[in-house]
């Protein structure tokens, strides 16, 4: 009965009273402080090692696996299977370093070369309302615009100890909150230029959903596919607001698709521009023709020019003008002017507005040479008839 109480009795005691093992500088305290390496443990359990690492705990399970809790300078190690080296380290200034001894930040997380990076899941089931999220807050309610809640900088870390950012994503009050009731708020994307070294923002989405990009940038399906205008590029498929040099008043809109483009609505190419630069409204059959109508239109003036081959040759002096007789002759055979197209022609091909005006102009003054030749006509026959009047007068008189 002795012998089985013998190892409580002594565990009791060395409760009751200090035990020191000063070989080894190990001391269990009458208050429950337990010292490894010191003897002067000033918590429930002290750790000391003379050197950095040195000051280590090790969890085993089995032959080869460890776990080890170290202290080595100003860093706390944790994790690892080899001494010295932590998955997680805790500077004295309480930055927490994942896969690095020198966290920059709060949380510096290094990942090797492939490995997936920072990972958040939701281990609820999908739905509407499930999934995971990674959270940006800060304190307070913003009291004016252009105050940041937050944003994502991504970079190079080149030295070591020096960040560098290549892009931005920030997001700001768009005005002062009432907490609750109107939180108004935009988002900027900013990305670093050739030969510079500072982010610039490229695109915002304001509180209402609008979408800004600077005058200039260009957007589309190949960026690098370019072509010299005004002195600038513009791509062969993409748009861009910018200033012509003739037109300081404000950007004008550049839109360029290489093969042409169509304007739709309710599903139905309404204008369309072909490769070659002619239009259609209201059809895509334009092949050949600068402008392709399919349906009425209406102007408040049309103007046609340049024009050559104006019809003023009708007043030359050496234009034959055709006989009246034969123009009568050409009218009865063929049941229009000369010169003028007929209704099966008109039917067949069309109506060219400019050509047709100039015939018609055409037709006009000969009409007015006619209508002077047969007024001379007519003066020559009064002044006869009027001659006769006399000479008859004149007869009777004598007698």
């Amino acid at each position: 009965m002795y012998r089985f109480f013998c190892p409580f009795l002594l565990l009791a005691a060395a409760i009751a009273h200090p035990f020191t093992s000063s070989a080894q500088n190990n001391r269990l305290e009458s208050t429950g402080n337990v010292g490894i390496g010191t003897t002067t443990p000033v918590v429930k359990l002290s750790v000391y090692g003379a050197a950095d690492d040195s000051a280590a705990i090790s969890l085993q399970s089995g032959s080869n696996s460890r776990f080890y809790i170290q202290q080595g300078g100003s860093l706390l190690k944790i994790g690892g299977v080899t001494p010295g080296t932590g998955v997680i380290n805790v500077l004295n200034t309480g930055n927490v370093g994942i896969g690095t001894i020198n966290p920059l930040g709060s949380l510096h997380v290094a990942t090797p070369a492939g490995a997936g990076g920072v990972i958040a899941q939701s281990t609820y089931g999908l739905s509407a309302g499930s999934g995971a999220f990674l959270r940006l807050y800060n304190s307070g309610t913003p009291t004016a615009v252009n105050q940041r809640l937050g944003g994502l900088l991504i970079g190079t870390n080149p030295s070591g100890t020096t960040l560098r950012t290549g892009a931005q994503i920030e997001a700001f009050s768009e005005a002062a909150w009432t907490d609750g009731v109107s939180q108004p708020s935009f988002m900027r994307f900013l990305t670093t230029g050739t030969n510079k070294v500072s982010p610039e923002e490229r695109m915002r989405i304001t509180a209402d959903g609008n979408i800004q990009i600077p005058q200039g940038a260009q957007f589309g399906t190949a960026l690098t596919d370019k072509f010299a205008y005004d002195g600038k590029t513009q791509v062969h498929y993409g748009m861009q607001w910018i200033m012509d040099s003739w037109n300081q008043n404000g950007p004008t809109l550049w839109a360029a698709a290489y093969g042409g483009m169509k304007f739709f609505t309710q599903g139905i190419p309404r204008i369309t521009i072909a490769g070659d630069g002619n239009v259609g409204i209201g059809t895509t059959a334009i092949t050949g023709y600068k402008l392709a109508v399919n349906g009425e239109a209406i102007f408040t003036r049309v103007k046609v020019k340049p024009f050559s081959g104006w019809p003023d040759y009708v007043f030359s002096k050496d234009y034959k003008l055709l006989p009246l007789q034969e123009v009568e002759k050409y009218v009865k055979d063929n049941n229009h002017l000369p010169d003028v197209p007929s209704a099966a022609e008109v039917e067949k091909e069309g109506l060219d507005l400019g050509e047709m005006n100039k015939r018609l102009l055409q037709k006009v003054e000969e009409l007015t040479l006619y209508i002077i030749e047969q007024q001379k006509s007519i003066l020559s026959l009064h002044q006869e008839v009027k001659a006769l009047k006399e000479e008859k007068e004149n007869i009777t008189y004598r007698r």
